[in-house]
């Protein structure tokens, strides 16, 4: 869909939202919640751990 995109632990993450300098990423994977979020020219940050099996996970 021609959003910028980034791979992280063979995991393919799409630009979500951004908020003033603040980018929201989620995992290409739509029933994982994983998320992570960049500011401004920063790389991304996972948003908790990075395992993808986890149910505890929070969604941005």
């Amino acid at each position: 869909r021609n959003k910028p995109t980034f791979l992280l632990d063979t995991f393919r993450y799409t630009q979500d939202k951004i908020l003033n300098t603040t980018i929201y990423w989620k995992c290409e994977n739509r029933s994982c919640p994983r998320c992570a979020i960049s500011y401004g020219t920063n790389p991304p940050s996972m948003k908790k751990s990075q395992n993808h099996d986890d149910d505890d996970e929070m969604k941005c």
